[in-house]
């Protein structure tokens, strides 16, 4: 299932049929206006799997939805999960479904500001949340059984009040044990916003990794240059650069291991240029072999806003 900004006979909403090779309006119809944002699907371990929709939109299958969706089929009905929060990304924390994005969530424990929790039944406020616009999540594997949630966007404080500083880019550990789980910074952060994070996942040879794209041309003090990509890595984690980076923002990255012992970043945006060189919206990393950011063929004429990597072959989406 595909979603975005496409009114007319799908109504910003899609599904291609392997079997006919054709894209096709869900059965239920798309949304009557606005546009969506982010998809995930989601394995509740009582309630069953079911694809959950978020955005900025009213209206949906002929029910007064608002923002946030369920969808148990492509060809069922669809069901309203309300908010007044407009979802920008999803992801998995255990048994919880992540939501983030902007705008406050009243909750029974309390008001969510730009990210909460979601089990299949009611939602709940994530540590104080954050003080700006959440776009992008990731998770990975910490230290001692607890998963680490990295959120980035725009943004400069988490954990409410009085809060913990955290420019553009922070760290939830979800603890294995009471008390253990709670916000932390990422180093200083970024100068501007973070439009994309992913997790690159260790191999026989290298650690785990996070990537972050964006808008951001140095740390939040001003110094080092990232260019509008960095990596997280090492223990205790810092930031380093790739090689010198790209001259426009970075909107997508899709990081994986090609085998055990090479792996790939992808990166698509509204850059034109990446190392240095040219590259029209899509570049690749290529571990061992750091020959700086290349080009993927000739690129594309304007802007790549999703990427995704499937049974071995990347998959781009944007304007």
């Amino acid at each position: 299932i595909v979603g975005g900004f496409f009114p007319g006979a799908f109504n910003s909403l899609a599904m291609w049929n392997a079997s006919t090779e054709n894209w096709e309006a869900l059965a239920d119809g798309g949304i009557n206006s606005g546009s969506v944002q982010s998809m995930i699907f989601y394995d509740h371990p009582y309630a069953g799997e079911y694809v959950i929709v978020g955005g900025a939109y009213t209206g949906a299958g002929g029910l007064a939805v608002t923002n946030l969706m369920q969808v148990l089929d492509p060809s069922e009905n669809f069901y309203p999960v309300e908010s007044p929060m407009w979802p920008d990304t999803f992801a998995l924390l255990g048994p919880w479904l992540v939501v983030a994005g902007y705008g406050s969530q009243v909750t029974p424990t309390g008001v969510a500001d730009n990210i909460l929790l979601w089990d299949g039944v009611a939602m709940s406020p994530l540590g104080g949340g954050a003080n700006g616009w959440l776009t992008t999540m990731v998770t990975k594997p910490g230290a001692a059984g607890a998963t680490e949630l990295i959120v980035g966007g725009f943004f400069s404080q988490v954990a409410g009040s009085p809060g913990l500083t955290a420019n553009n880019i922070a760290m939830w550990t979800q603890g294995s044990s009471p008390g253990s789980s709670g916000w932390s910074a990422m180093g200083d952060g970024f100068n501007d916003v973070v439009w994309t994070v992913a997790r690159w996942p260790a191999n026989q040879f290298f650690g785990e990794a996070i990537i972050a794209g964006g808008e951001f041309t140095a740390a939040a003090s001003g110094s080092p240059a990232f260019n509008r990509v960095a990596m997280w890595s090492g223990s205790p984690g810092s930031w380093q650069s790739l090689g010198t980076g790209f001259n426009d923002e970075v909107y997508a990255l899709e990081a994986f291991n090609v085998n055990s012992f090479a792996r790939q970043i992808v990166a698509g945006g509204a850059f034109t240029t990446a190392s240095g060189v040219s590259a029209n919206h899509v570049a690749v990393w290529n571990v061992p072999n750091q020959n700086g950011w290349t080009t993927m063929g000739s690129g594309f004429n304007n802007d790549v806003i999703s990427i995704k990597r499937h049974n071995g072959s990347i998959y781009a989406a944007g304007s």
